[in-house]
């Protein structure tokens, strides 16, 4: 999906993957005030022939659905695209919040839920990755071994690479661009999820996961250390730095 210039809530499509069919108009409709447009499944259908005929911006996606769940079509949607993908649930334990963060999502938002949360969470995820937060021309940015890619979106070492999601890349930019210093969790909440109410602590100790398995994936030396009581520091070995 390309990226465009100058970010508007209009035009902006959304795709709504809910099996409550009253739920599903509720958000449709709401959205659709703003601006959206919207398109819906019960999860009934292959979802992905959807996907790929709306191209929708952001995804809204329940995970009890009939037939496969909602993690089946995330792990779907991820293998094409990296657009935010955004777990509304009844399903709401802790665990559930976990494996959707780890399966690709950007954030997970309870039922019941207001909308009016769950449209500020929507539009702060659409200008990370279609605003001007989005980056437009390559924007590369290094730290000890490790190199980010903003257009690519993606982490490499030493000619081994990995992909990395929106919150991923915002948060390890924090981490790079501050490298050595400790980056504190309100400021990776309030400028990842431009958030701090409303995220649960557990998703930023599931994106900081997320990005240890990614600097091990492409055989970086850094690693991130948590602070206790205060955030994160990304931290090259004293010999490489």
């Amino acid at each position: 999906m390309n990226k465009e210039s100058g970010f508007t809530c209009k035009h902006k499509r959304i795709l709504v993957v809910e099996d409550d069919e009253n739920l599903a108009s509720i958000v449709s409709e709401h959205f659709e005030r703003f601006g959206y447009a919207t398109a819906v499944s019960d999860g009934r259908a292959d979802v992905m022939d959807l996907f790929r005929s709306f191209a929708p911006h952001a995804v809204l996606l329940d995970i009890g659905l009939p037939g496969n769940s909602g993690y089946h079509w995330c792990d779907l949607i991820r293998r094409e695209s990296r657009c935010p993908i955004l777990f509304i649930s009844a399903q709401s334990g802790e665990a559930d919040q976990i494996l959707a963060l780890m399966r690709g999502a950007d954030d997970f938002v309870c039922k019941p839920f207001s909308l009016d949360i769950l449209k500020a969470k929507i539009e702060a995820q659409l200008r990370r990755a279609y605003g001007e937060l989005s980056g437009g021309e390559e924007d590369l940015l290094s730290y000890g071994d490790v190199r980010l890619s903003d257009r690519k979106m993606t982490i490499a070492c030493e000619g081994r690479e990995a992909e990395l999601t929106k919150t991923e890349l915002m948060a390890l930019r924090l981490l790079a661009g501050d490298g050595g210093c400790v980056v504190s969790r309100a400021r990776l909440l309030r400028e990842v999820w431009d958030d701090e109410c409303f995220v649960e602590d557990n998703t930023l100790n599931v994106v900081i996961g997320r990005i240890r398995k990614r600097l091990a994936q492409v055989g970086s030396h850094a690693e991130v250390r948590a602070v206790r009581g205060v955030g994160y520091v990304l931290e090259m070995p004293e010999e490489e730095k």
